[in-house]
């Protein structure tokens, strides 16, 4: 049987355990990075998130511009009346 002391602990336990960790970690970082010229998850990412800003960019000019045009309508209303 095989002496138990801090020297051998590591190589018999643990080792084999961290092995296949680094090798998941490995696929883990492929998937994404992106591999042989295809993006991974990372530049998805950043893609949605440049379309995100543009469209909330939209929607705002969208709504400001319905705003004004609201006022306008009401200052124009306003101004028949009186």
């Amino acid at each position: 049987m095989a002496k138990c002391d801090e020297g051998n602990m590591y190589p018999m336990i643990c080792e084999p355990r961290f092995d296949k960790i680094d090798a998941k970690q490995e696929e883990i970082l492929n998937v994404l990075k992106g591999r042989n010229g295809d993006p991974g998850i990372l530049d998805d990412v950043r893609n949605l998130k440049k379309w995100h800003k543009a469209t909330i960019g939209f929607a705002i000019f969208v709504g400001s511009a319905f705003v004004l045009q609201v006022i306008a309508d009401a200052w124009s209303w306003v101004r028949t009346v009186l």
